[in-house]
């Protein structure tokens, strides 16, 4: 009798207070955003063109979604942003109660995002909201949103365009709810959110992307077809590129003694690694604990039985569940009557007594054939061979699909598989455990994979096993990543692409004290055609603190060069002992996310928490889970000491791209004050020459500065100096000087004639909350600066602008205006920055 499927149920467990309350916003102002002249007329007159039509910042929107086979071409003008309901103060009361929104609209409603594009939203992230609040979407300046529903509708995930699986709640995304559906915009985005029947206020965030003023976006309509973006999510876990043509593969089955490496792959280029998948003999996800009986037969002869596979398949896996108290149990393994190898294995618990293990049929006997026959014969064990449980996987595109099962001792299901036995010893049934996940972490964390791109004298990749498949260093678990995981039947998979021009390595490391055998890799490569110019190799960054340093965050990546972050996994193992609260014994996955890119003093990326990051909720209430994008996949869900977390999450379309420096971090507890042990993986495409290049500053309020850049100021309302801090991890006071007007002010600047565009970065009092100026360049109206709120806590701000080639190419210096139109007193600016985009 089948008491237990070990794919199905491990499945199945699996803003601040405003500085002016106004006209409700800058709608009317922004409407004539488009309306310029020269060449602000031919930049206006590119938006509107189709988001499949690639400008520098590559595709956008739904096709942003599928483009996974271009993850590793680096665009150009592509602006990560993020806005959320993080602690203005820096504390940890990160939820809009606390003010921690925008403003409040005429309507009442609290502004929870304010954005001026061109630009898209590729995540919303909720959690504590009430189902009956209302979002409104206002795009491109209207006064009546083009979406108004509520909040348990968007969620819901079967209201158009907001469907599952791109929209899942918190039962499915553990105490989260969740859209990836995609919110391009060609001018402007202003989210707002009702008061709710409930009177709660909810955490929040929101992932964009800003692009140049010349980036051509159309604008979200509610009509865009993403069903290949659902049918690509629908079939996680098999490999999101299309079939390269000219594709070769490489496996090997194998053992490692401690200190012993084996090369895997060593090829000339330029090809790519198209895929990559793994198996350890023993390892695969388990059940939570508890007895499972099931019933089943053992033999010192054979069985036989007859089983479905997908004729287009790769090859399939067999997963038999045994009672591993058998000490050492071998078979040959027999396909249509012809020798596929031995099956064994090594080891005995008389503790936990139930396992699962894996055999690989290889492609040439299971290609083309929709049914085998399978023939186990005994060879060897301390007593006989057990079986209570066959589960079949063709694998097909990567994924390993279950076309059909076998439960031993059940009569139905041995009837419908021609199910035959000789030399029997023993038939019954039997009521074990399954041990817990982290009693197979060792060979996960033991094996550490190396690849070293065109003769680098430093590996791109170093890293166990475990976290490089996005597993985390806790033992194996579910994982149905888009990128990376873990099947049900042990088999890890690896789908990034991985070009490289010259040389590829790819190496085994048993870094552990102890043998390791029946290892198994694949690896596939294609061809590789087109320019490298715009190509990073791909890098997986592994960080470790054991223990953190108190007051510091986590480091995900720190690096200098361009590129963009595509994914990172995060093992971590709190201490409860000095909880604030006795009720949250998970109080360090309060630490927020952050993101400094391009030496931005001000984080683009501040989030809630770590689980919130995560895409989860409530320290991840409903236990373990598994999507395309995120999941929970180990861990203690006990409470006690020690409590540990392992997670995952994948940005696609929602990468982080920098040009010059990236510093990723994460927060353990609500400000970096619970002690924790935690391992790291960030993995990102980079270049190590930077695509931004600082060209010059003005220092307002220096005389020699402001002379030497032309400055002039019409209807100065302040001038005086400042001593704020910025927002994030490092608080350190910076003094300044600065003026504000509400006229213009106008300067010049040096820049790199030899640009792709140039971003403009300003130092502002942010305090003075919806900041709105016009911004021409030598005479031509190019784009809007608006800065939504402000902060009385940390006041500093550095805020920027992509101002696009059209207006700065082949020239040595421009000059810039700044046209006040609104804010809550007037505008101010301490200084500019300069950065020219290099080609």
């Amino acid at each position: 009798m089948r008491m237990y499927s070990a794919s199905v149920t491990v499945a199945i467990a699996t803003l601040w207070l405003t500085a002016c309350q106004g006209d409700g916003g800058t709608d009317e102002k922004l409407d004539t955003r488009s309306r310029t002249e020269q060449q602000g007329a031919a930049i206006a007159a590119k938006h509107g063109a189709p988001n499949g039509a690639e400008g520098g910042a590559g595709a956008i929107g739904f096709p942003a979604m599928t483009a996974f086979s271009d993850l590793a071409r680096l665009p150009y003008g592509h602006h990560s942003q993020h806005a959320s309901s993080f602690d203005r103060t820096g504390g940890n009361d990160d939820w809009s109660k606390g003010n921690h929104f925008f403003y409040t609209d005429e309507h009442g409603d609290k502004v929870l995002l304010d954005a001026v594009g061109p630009g898209c939203v590729y995540r919303t992230w909720f959690t504590g909201q009430s189902p009956d609040q209302r979002i409104h979407f206002y795009f491109d300046g209207e006064r009546t949103p083009r979406v108004d529903m509520a909040l348990g509708d968007l969620f819901s995930g079967t209201r158009a365009p907001f469907l599952a699986p791109l929209v899942r709640d918190r039962f499915d995304s553990s105490g989260g709810f969740i859209s990836y559906v995609p919110l391009p915009f060609a001018k402007s985005l202003r989210i707002t959110l009702s008061p709710g029947s409930e009177g709660r206020d909810p955490y929040f965030n929101f992932d964009y992307h800003l692009y140049d003023a010349s980036e051509p976006v159309t604008t979200f309509t509610g009509d865009e077809d993403g069903s290949a973006a659902r049918a690509l999510w629908s079939r996680s876990g098999a490999d999101p590129k299309s079939t390269a043509d000219g594709a070769a593969e490489v496996d090997a089955t194998f053992g490692l003694s401690p200190g012993e490496s084996r090369t895997l792959l060593d090829v000339d280029g330029p090809r790519q690694i198209t895929r990559i998948h793994a198996s350890i003999a023993g390892v695969a996800p388990v059940p939570y604990p508890g007895d499972y009986r099931d019933s089943g037969r053992a033999h010192k002869g054979a069985s036989r039985f007859t089983v479905a596979i997908d004729p287009a398949n790769e090859g399939v896996v067999l997963q038999r569940r045994l009672d591993y108290h058998v000490k050492d149990q071998a078979a040959d393994v027999y396909v249509d009557d012809t020798l596929a190898g031995t099956w064994l294995v090594r080891g005995e618990d008389a503790t936990t007594s139930w396992r699962d293990a894996f055999f690989q049929l290889p492609k040439a006997l299971t290609e083309g054939k929709r049914a085998i026959d399978v023939r186990v014969q005994f060879k060897s064990s301390a007593n006989d061979y057990n079986e209570f449980f066959y589960w079949v996987y063709s694998r097909v595109d990567g994924a390993d699909l279950l076309t059909d099962v076998l439960d031993v001792g059940t009569a139905a299901s041995e009837s419908a598989h021609d199910y035959a036995i000789l030399g029997q010893t023993w038939l019954g049934d039997r009521t074990f455990q399954y041990p817990k996940g982290v009693k197979f972490a060792g060979p996960l964390n033991d094996l550490w994979i190396r690849i070293t791109w065109n003769g680098e004298a430093r590996p791109a990749v170093f890293a166990p096993l475990g976290s490089f498949f996005a597993q985390g260093q806790l033992g194996p678990g579910l994982s149905t990543g888009l990128a990376a995981g873990m099947n049900a039947d042990g088999t890890m998979y690896m789908f990034f692409p991985m070009p490289f021009a010259a040389h590829a390595t790819i190496e085994l490391v048993n870094q552990g004290t102890a043998r390791i055998d029946d290892v198994w890799f694949d690896v596939k490569h294609a061809p590789f055609t087109g320019s490298f110019d715009d190509v990073g190799t791909f890098r997986a960054a592994y960080n470790t603190a054991r223990p953190s340093t108190q007051g510091k965050d986590l480091v995900f990546l720190d690096t200098e060069g361009a590129g963009r972050i595509v994914g990172v996994v995060e093992s971590v193992r709190g201490q409860k002992t000095i909880d604030p609260e006795p009720h949250l014994p998970s109080f360090f996955l309060e630490g927020d996310e952050r993101a400094h890119i391009d030496d931005r003093r001000t984080p683009s990326l501040h989030g809630t928490g770590t689980e919130d990051f995560f895409n989860g909720g409530w320290y991840f209430d409903q236990g373990f889970f598994s999507l395309p994008t995120h999941g929970f996949v180990a861990g203690d869900l006990t409470g006690t000491n020690p409590n540990t977390r392992a997670m995952y999450r994948f940005f696609t379309s929602d990468s982080i791209s920098f040009d010059k420096h990236v510093r990723l971090t994460i927060e353990h507890g609500g400000t970096d004050e619970i002690p924790v042990e935690a391992w790291t993986l960030t993995y990102y495409y980079w270049q190590p020459e930077p695509r931004l290049r600082w060209s010059d500053t003005l220092a307002i309020g220096d005389d020699a500065s402001e002379s030497g850049h032309g400055y002039a100021i019409t209807q100065q309302s302040w001038q005086g100096s400042r001593a704020f801090t910025f927002e994030g991890e490092d608080t350190t006071p910076l003094f300044a000087s600065g003026r504000a007007h509400k006229g213009t002010s106008a300067f010049t600047l040096a820049i790199d004639p030899n640009n792709r565009g140039v971003v403009l970065r300003r130092l502002l009092a942010q305090h003075i909350g919806r900041q709105l100026a016009h911004v021409s360049v030598d005479g031509a109206r190019v784009t809007d600066w608006y800065t939504p709120g402000g902060n009385p806590t940390h006041e500093w701000l550095e805020d920027e602008i992509y101002l696009p080639a059209e207006v700065t190419a082949n020239r040595s210096s421009i000059r810039v205006t700044i046209e006040f139109v609104s804010s809550a007193v007037d505008y101010n600016e301490f200084e500019y920055r300069a950065y020219s985009v290099l080609p």
